[in-house]
């Protein structure tokens, strides 16, 4: 799976105006949100995989590589997260909804990036990391951005591995 969660966020980010107008079901002018909500739709080709990032986005976010998030926030997320599952399970994409689940997906793909992106992928996430070999560990202070990009590489890397080892006709690939 190579969706990142930098293009998640990029297919549902918003103007900081523009995202006040999107999270209400209803506003002044309907057809605005059903119109944000058909292009963000239409951005989720495969149901499925969309489902699997927002999954393992969850994870991230349950291991502290967003920062601190706080209860509520987190509730929120999860929240969003059930509604996104609720609406996606058993669909191919997103366009396969009636335009009024297309909403209600869009409001909570909206809330889940919210909470998680903190409208600001470069402020520091300071987390305790353990240091093989010793009892002690230590803060390392990196950006979200930089921790994704981190994700990206290893996870890349391991695909990579992966690839070569599955090449020469290993049993179990």
């Amino acid at each position: 799976m190579k969706i990142l969660l930098t293009t998640l966020l990029a297919g549902i980010s918003l103007t900081a105006g523009q995202l006040t107008m999107a999270i209400p079901q209803q506003s002044t002018s309907g057809g605005d949100v059903v119109q944000q909500a058909n292009a963000s739709a239409a951005e989720i080709a495969d149901a499925q995989s969309f489902l699997a990032e927002i999954d393992q986005t969850t994870q991230q976010a349950r291991e502290g590589l967003y920062g601190s998030i706080s209860a509520p926030d987190y509730k929120r997320m999860l929240d969003a997260r059930d509604t996104i599952h609720r609406l996606l399970d058993g669909q191919q994409s997103a366009l396969d909804l009636k335009p009024e689940q297309r909403v209600e997906l869009f409001n909570a793909q909206e809330t889940f990036a919210a909470v998680i992106r903190n409208d600001d992928l470069d402020r520091k996430v300071c987390k305790r990391e353990k240091v093989a070999g010793s009892r002690m560990g230590k803060y390392e202070c990196l950006t979200v951005r930089e921790r994704e990009e981190r994700t990206r590489r290893a996870r890349e890397s391991t695909e990579r591995q992966q690839r070569v080892i599955c090449t020469k006709g290993n049993v179990g690939c």
